[in-house]
């Protein structure tokens, strides 16, 4: 029987793969947080930045900054995609969790934005303006949610004094 046929396995898979990578991905963010600093000196002075104390410490703050909100989205987003096989979709916890996934992404804008002035790179702006228009539209589902929400209370209101 293939995985075609059988889609139990898939399922299985899926749930394995999906287990495997919340738990490996914030150990990741929070592991590069931490050993950040030496990695960042020897970034810079190979791309022959200047590694002054104050460029590398802003660097390293919003480094850690990056990685906290990293593994904190990704570990909403994986409780978020769980909750919408099991659950309804429109719920105020799925709304709370597309808020904290849009500014995580506004995170990585600031510190994309503060580490190009710091280091005077072009590519690190790009990086989290490309972060802050993903977080937007995270921000316009989120919206979106909260609007289905609010219609889908209104309509069930009357239902329930009905009964």
């Amino acid at each position: 029987m293939s995985d075609q046929e059988n889609p139990k396995a898939k399922m299985i898979v899926g749930k394995v793969f999906s287990r495997l990578s919340v738990g490996l991905i914030p150990v990741f963010c929070l592991s590069l947080s931490w050993c950040g600093f030496q990695i960042l000196v020897w970034i810079l002075q190979t791309k022959g930045y200047p590694a002054s104390d104050m460029a590398c410490c802003v660097l390293f703050g919003s480094g850690i900054c990056c990685g906290v909100a990293g593994a904190i989205g990704i570990t909403h987003l994986f409780f978020f995609l769980r909750r919408l096989e099991k659950e309804p979709v429109f719920t105020a916890r799925n709304v709370r969790a597309l808020g904290v996934l849009s500014w995580c992404a506004y995170v990585f804008l600031v510190a994309g934005v503060v580490d190009a002035v710091v280091v005077d790179c072009l590519f690190l702006a790009a990086i989290g303006v490309a972060a802050g228009f993903i977080g937007f539209l995270v921000w316009v589902v989120r919206v979106s949610f909260a609007k289905a929400l609010e219609l889908l209370s209104t309509l069930e209101a009357p239902c329930r004094e009905q009964h």
